[in-house]
This record gives structure tokens, sequence and C-alpha cells, in this order.
């Protein structure tokens, strides 16, 4: 299957919407709703067709106004866990998720010296494997609450926390 650059495709094991941005020969780098940039395999991609229809769904929160979804999200001290956001080689498994937790308990002791009370840690959907690490960290501290943050249609791809600053201990 051919796809082009700028084309709307959709990835099997996933749902929502991905813009194709750069090819290669086994995989296509895709940028989702909310901005995020990934390669993924050929083999997961399929192209999207747009079907015709007199039914018109619309989001209540889309009702009589313009305003995008991405301007809906709260303005959050957030980070990004992805290796290639933090800079990391995601080739070189090793060692990654020590470094995208150091990055992470970093982040949050910056929150807690600038007594930032709710802050986001986005870390994907994937295995899994990220998303118990940052929650297992975070259940250790009793300054905590966290829960899944709904920022994206998917809605499980990223950890609202809520600090509790005068409960909160540092990460270690």
């Amino acid at each position: 299957m051919r796809f082009i650059l700028g084309e709307h495709v959709s990835i099997l094991t996933e749902t929502g919407v991905f813009v194709i941005i750069e090819l290669g020969n086994h995989s296509v780098m895709v940028e989702d709703e909310d901005g995020f940039y990934r390669t993924v395999p050929l083999n997961l991609v399929v192209k999207r067709k747009t079907i015709s229809s007199s039914v018109v769904n619309k989001d209540i929160s889309e009702v009589g106004t313009r305003v995008t979804r991405k301007k809906n999200i709260p303005s959050l001290p957030s980070i990004d866990l992805h290796a290639e956001a933090l800079g990391l080689n995601a080739s070189i498994p090793q060692n990654l998720l020590q470094l995208q937790m150091n990055a992470c308990k970093q982040f949050l002791n910056d929150c807690i010296k600038q007594r930032v009370m709710k802050c986001l840690i986005i870390h994907g959907v994937g295995d899994g494997t990220l998303r118990s690490a940052v929650r297992q960290m975070l259940s250790q501290n009793s300054g905590v609450q966290y829960h899944d943050a709904n920022v994206s249609p998917r809605g499980v791809g990223s950890t609202l926390v809520e600090i509790k600053i005068q409960r909160i201990a540092p990460f270690q």
C-alpha cells in the first residue's frame, strides 16, 4: 500500500486519526490529534476512507463554538516521557525506562519546589510499562493523588497528578 505525505490514516492497534508526516521504507512517522509524533511500522497503518452520511455527530462541547480540542486543554505544567521528546535514543532500550523515570522525578521535584498543585505526565499508551512505573512511583508518595488525564480522545496516555504541598516529600 502506498502512502503520501499529509494523508490521513489509522493505526490498527489504536483509535484516532493520524497524519503522515514522513515516509520510510518500513515505517512512517505520523502525527496524532494532540500533535505528538511517532514512528509506526507500515503493516499497522491503513488508509482512511471518507464515508458520506446525512448524520452529523457533534461533541457537546463543540456545539455553538469554534474552539478546538487543543485549546480546551488546560495549560498545566507537563512532561512528555516519550524517548523522542526527552532527546533519548529509543533504539537502545537497556536503561531507557530508568532515564525516563529520572526525568519524571526531576520534573515532579521541580513542581514541588515551585508549589505547583497539578501537573501532567504524558507516558503514552504503548504496552503500559512506563505508565505502570510512573504510577508505582506516585503510589509510594502519600503527598500525591493521580488518575487518568482525559486530554485526548483515547484518554489513557497521560496521568494527571495532584500535589498536596503540605504532605509531599521529594521523589528520590
